[in-house]
């Protein structure tokens, strides 16, 4: 029987006639960090629940990989292709198991996502579908958008969520569609945690929770009622504690191993109880990184044989090798595949190198062309005594951290919409 605990239930026990809360508990750790370290929901009264154990075999991992993609053979497979080595990795996949999916990218043409994604379909040459986000039609969006912000609990970008109706489009243009995600690639190629593992050995080997907390911390307070700020600060910091705790210290030879088991626990469930779900009442789609038996089988072997995205890397030069060359897009920079995985190199490279060109952003475009709906959504969330009503109003809308706040504030403000969004019973 695996530990593996990706998707997960929900028990209710609350009664349902009664209004939900915030529970700033669970907000607290979702919101400091890369992801939460906690079992409870957004709102009181709602916990998470790991699904009964399932038994898998553990196959090699390149037969482990074959064996998911598979499964996919019957469908007209469309994948969401970024300028990533995730992505890339599971195209590669779907290549090799003798799929030729259609390619599907959005974003504006001078974003290094949507360049290097050209780039790959055309070395491949397979149909791909670019939606540029400056024109293409956001119908339904205040509603798509709404009910995304709840089925992730929070999590999810507004931004990101306004495009889904286009993609659904995309999607009614296939039988039997399958919409493929390489989200949470990062928990098999041993991405998660690098600064951690590299700057933070000595906190994370004697269990120093505020030191450990630092290098997973992503978002200060600021967007917080400041009478709240202390009590945040501090359930944010037990759910730190709790989660090393229920892990042990790690070793040093088996440090990358601990903090592989420690995120597959807490990467995907701490952003939301069934992440492959988010697209459902629109399209069929999946996540087969979050697969068990591939999940299971990757960090089955040694870290030194997986770290470093090795099996991304081989993947990719034995599946598509017209696309080993293609640079893939990281954050301040395109890189060579051989620095795939290589967060040393990678910042020599940016410190030395020449970084991005200026282009669009995504939140940039869908705040220009839905100022309206964002400032509705706004107005709707900031009430309840939460969050600080002036730090909100002078946030740039076009930010990352904006339509952070705006998406958990709009999952919060639906209340018992929550549990319709998320087509739950309580239990």
């Amino acid at each position: 029987m695996l530990p593996v605990e990706i998707t997960r239930s929900y028990v209710r026990s609350a009664p349902a006639d009664q209004p939900l809360r915030p529970n700033v508990r669970a907000i607290a750790s979702q919101w400091m960090f890369v992801n939460g370290f906690s079992d409870e929901a957004i709102f009181e009264g709602i916990h998470r629940v790991p699904p009964s154990p399932v038994q898998v075999d553990v196959l090699a991992p390149d037969a482990a990989a074959m064996q998911c993609v598979q499964q996919y053979a019957g469908n007209s497979v469309v994948l969401a292709l970024s300028g990533g080595i995730d992505s890339r990795a599971l195209l590669a996949l779907l290549i090799g198991a003798g799929l030729r999916p259609h390619i599907l990218t959005y974003g504006t043409p001078n974003m290094p996502d949507c360049a290097v994604a050209v780039q790959i379909a055309a070395a491949l040459k397979l149909e791909h579908s670019m939606l540029d986000v400056r024109s293409v039609d956001l119908h339904d969006c205040r509603t798509v958008m709404a009910r995304i912000a709840s089925i992730s609990e929070g999590t999810y970008s507004m931004a990101h969520a306004a495009v889904v109706p286009a993609i659904a489009d995309v999607m009614n243009r296939f039988p039997k569609a399958v919409f493929l995600d390489g989200a949470y690639g990062g928990l098999l190629r041993g991405g998660l945690g690098n600064r951690l593992l590299l700057q933070g050995w000595n906190a994370l080997r004697t269990a120093d929770v505020a030191g450990v907390a630092r290098f997973l911390q992503v978002r200060n307070l600021d967007v917080f009622a400041p009478h709240l700020h202390g009590q945040i600060a501090a359930y944010a910091m037990e759910s730190v504690a709790a989660a090393m705790a229920q892990k042990g210290r790690p070793t040093f030879r088996g440090r990358r191993d601990w903090l592989d088991r420690f995120f597959l626990r807490w990467y995907a469930p701490g952003f939301v109880a069934n992440a492959g779900a988010v697209f459902s009442p629109w399209f069929n789609s999946a996540m087969p990184f979050l697969d068990t038996g591939l999940l299971e089988s990757v960090l089955s072997l040694p870290a030194s044989q997986r770290d470093h995205a090795k099996l991304f890397r081989r993947w990719i030069q034995r599946y598509i090798p017209q696309c080993a060359g293609i640079p893939f897009v990281g954050k301040r920079s395109n890189y060579p595949l051989l620095l795939a995985g290589r967060p040393l190199l990678i910042g020599a490279v940016s410190k030395f190198g020449r970084g991005h060109a200026a282009h669009d952003l995504t939140e940039d475009v869908i705040a220009q062309r839905i100022p309206d709906v964002l400032e509705d959504f706004a107005d709707a969330g900031v009430g309840g005594g939460l969050f600080n009503k002036d730090v909100v109003r002078t946030l740039e809308r076009s930010s990352h951290t904006f339509f952070e706040w705006l998406t958990l504030a709009t999952a919060l403000a639906q209340g018992n919409d929550y549990f319709a969004a998320l087509d739950l019973q309580g239990g």
